[in-house]
């Protein structure tokens, strides 16, 4: 995966896979980070998430409120992390064009009072990619071996 060149279309291929993320943003003094399951919308450039209007995550949020999202698959050697802003959006038309059964476990329908939706917009992402992890373990047992330091991964900022 290292040889290939990091875009913003790279990515999206990466984050697409991923049924949950990290989600952080920042309430007053300190930081909060929860997991969330990202709808993640390509061509809209966009990742939508299901949440309880009555939760603090939608208190924290401001028009444009900067979030972070983090995503990973450490068996195939990448991290991502996304720099953006994000909006709570009430709008039971997205809601029911993103609606899937899973999300039963936690609300009654798209038209569910309790429900909102966050609108992240990635600005930015930070890759880390990498071996995956056995290749790693085996450069790392090298390194402590040998002495000799090996590379086991690049890190690059993508403009999304």
């Amino acid at each position: 995966m290292t040889d290939e060149p990091m875009t913003s279309a790279k990515v999206w291929d990466l984050i697409e896979r991923q049924g949950e993320c990290l989600f952080a943003d920042v309430d007053g003094d300190r930081a909060r980070i929860r997991p969330m399951a990202p709808i993640i919308r390509r061509d809209e450039a966009r990742i939508w998430f299901f949440t309880d209007r009555d939760s603090w995550k939608v208190e924290d949020l401001d028009d444009n409120s900067p979030v972070t999202l983090a995503f990973r698959d450490a068996s195939a050697g990448w991290h991502v992390v996304l720099t953006g802003a994000a909006t709570a959006v009430d709008d039971r038309a997205t809601a029911t064009a993103l609606w899937s059964e899973v999300m039963k476990q936690f609300f009654d329908g798209p038209d569910d009072p309790r429900l909102i939706l966050i609108a992240f917009d990635p600005r930015e992402a930070e890759t880390w990619t990498g071996p995956g992890r056995l290749v790693t373990g085996l450069k790392l047992a090298f390194t402590a071996i040998t002495g000799k330091r090996t590379s086991i991964g690049e890190q690059r900022t993508v403009p999304m």
